[in-house]
Parts: structure tokens; sequence; C-alpha cells
């Protein structure tokens, strides 16, 4: 369990803390301290002000105009407080997830003021008193609509790789676990429909224990249900199944890519996609297999996903089912 820090009632809020200074003083002059007026605004706020539908499990976030390192979020539940590196994202963690279907209120305690944040969360999380339902499921997942929170110097290139639309069909639950089985989209069929060409990926060991929420990692997992294979390295995704299993949302992703495949799906030099990468503000690290410096840790959230009736067929060779209307490219 995270640590509980910054807990106050509301009347001991403090204002315009760190943000005051004193002028130089010398014979004659006024020896009170001159104010240094605060000019550091929230320019941005995840979930908005007053919205609804928001994920009990998400972060509450508060971005700054600039840092504060006086800032912290004040809340009636347990959590954590955290900072962006950059000290203009003030972000708070809650140690449980908040109440579905309820409004939740917090504030951010800083130089500026003590401003409020009130939205209501989903039913996303509501308890699912049989969690076989899931079973046999398929779900269709728009990856481009992901919000980028880490890696966002490859991201729009990645969600041009990642264009079509994700299906995920859960096979089995067994031991609290869940089997499942991913294939892209055909980009030219008129309602959702499987790729033939490509290959699918089957994934066990999800853990469904705590159900709805479902939660995978891996060291790593090769998504190889493209053209062409990408290897993510410290693999995580969790989110939640809404309890009648009609969508799932709240998910979020990491993983370390490894650049020298995606330059090899692209026919480029990897060095100079870390090049590029650099130039954006996310240069490329120390990959975790090999120490090589190659790899750039990608992160997503807000991916969501709505049922659909089909059963994805398993594919193990691209280009190879009976159904696949292309030729294999020539190596």
């Amino acid at each position: 369990m995270h640590p509980q820090i910054h807990r106050f009632p509301a009347y001991t809020l403090l204002f315009a803390m760190g943000c005051t200074g004193s002028s130089d003083q010398g014979e004659g002059t006024d020896t009170a301290a001159t104010p240094t007026p605060c000019e550091i605004t929230v320019v941005q706020t995840v979930p908005a002000a007053d919205e609804t539908g928001v994920y009990h499990r998400a972060d509450i976030e508060f971005h700054l105009s600039e840092a504060d390192p006086t800032a912290t979020i004040l809340a009636d539940v347990p959590g954590t407080v955290h900072t962006s590196a950059e000290g203009t994202i003030i972000l708070f963690s809650p140690d449980e997830p908040l109440a579905t279907s309820s409004w939740h209120t917090v504030t951010l305690d800083y130089c500026h003021g003590s401003p409020t944040l009130s939205f209501e969360t989903s039913d996303l999380g509501d308890a699912m008193p049989d969690p076989s339902v899931v079973v046999g499921q398929a779900f269709l997942l728009d990856l481009t609509e992901a919000r980028l929170l880490a890696g966002s110097a490859l991201g729009d290139l990645l969600q041009t790789y990642f264009s079509r639309p994700v299906m995920a069909q859960i096979l089995g639950l067994e031991g609290g676990e869940l089997h499942l089985r991913t294939a892209v989209t055909d980009p030219e069929a008129a309602g959702a429909a499987q790729e033939m060409c490509f290959r699918s990926f089957d994934v066990t060991g999800v853990d469904f224990s705590s159900a709805p929420y479902f939660d995978f990692a891996a060291a790593e997992v090769q998504v190889d249900n493209f053209a062409a294979p990408i290897t993510f390295q410290d693999f995580h995704v969790d989110g939640t199944i809404a309890s009648d299993a009609s969508w799932l949302g709240g998910i979020r992703f990491s993983g370390v890519l490894d650049v020298r495949e995606l330059a090899a799906t692209m026919d480029s030099d990897p060095d100079t996609l870390c090049t590029l990468a650099a130039n954006l503000g996310t240069p490329c690290e120390p990959c975790p297999t090999d120490m090589s410096a190659h790899c750039v840790t990608l992160s997503s959230d807000q991916i969501y996903g709505e049922a659909i009736d089909l059963d994805i067929v398993e594919i193990t060779e691209p280009y190879s089912h009976a159904d696949c209307d292309q030729a294999a490219p020539k190596e």
C-alpha cells in the first residue's frame, strides 16, 4: 500500500505557499516583506471539471503552467501524490479504487490558491457476480484513440503502424486467469472483421482474480499479429471489463520498445530513429536485455473497447489462411 501523505482538513489549506519573497532592506527602507505574486495557473485537469463517466482507477491530474514545488493534492481518501519529472503535472493516486457511480472532490493546494475539482465515476468496476460471463465475448479496441503518456516522440509513428483497430476475444477462464486471442481488423470489411492474412496472438495467464479488473505483465511480449513482429520488453497492461461484459475500458499499457525492430519494419536505420526521438525529447535508453541504447519506454491510457459478435480464428502463420486474398511479400 502506498504511504499516506499530505492530508489536512479543508480549513487548513495554505495559500501562496512558497510564492512569496522579501525585498532587500537598507537604511530608510520599509522593512516589511514585499510579496511576489504567484502567476502559476492550472492549464488542464484530468478528468475535466464536472466530468462524468470517469474511470474509478484513474489517477487525478492537475497540469500547471510552471513548476511549483509546494503543490500537493488533498483528498478525503488515502493516496499518494506524485509530481512529473518537469514538475508541472501533479498527480494523485488513490490507494484503493474510488467508489463507482459516485461524485468525488479533490483540492489542489499550490501557490496561487486551492482550487477544487469535482467529477463523477462511471459504473465500470461494478461487481461482477459471475466472472464467467466474459468467456466467449469479443471486443473491438481502437488504439489510435489512446492518450500517449511516455514515448510520445514515437507515438504518432506507432499509431500509424497500429492504425487498425484490434480485436480481443476471451477464450477461457480457469483458476482466476483469462485466456485471450487477439487479431487486427480487415480495413476493407464493411464491419468489424478479422484480417485473415496476419497472425492471431494468444495470451494466457491474464490475472482476473480481482474481477472485473484484469492485469497482465510479462518480461517480453512479441506482438506478431501484424505484417512484421514487434517485441515489447517489461510489458504491462491492465483494465476493467463491464459487469455485463458489454464493454471494457480504463486500459493502461506500458512497455519498452526495441527501436531496432521498428526500424527493420520501416526499412530504416535504428540510429536515425533514435536521433529523431532524442530531438523530440524522448532519447533512446539501454534495452533491458542487451543494454544497447536502442530502446524507448512507451505508455498510454484511456483505451476503451466495445463488445462485438464474432469468433477470432487462430492463424499461426501470416498469409497461410485459405481466406487470405493477399500474396506473401517477397523477401
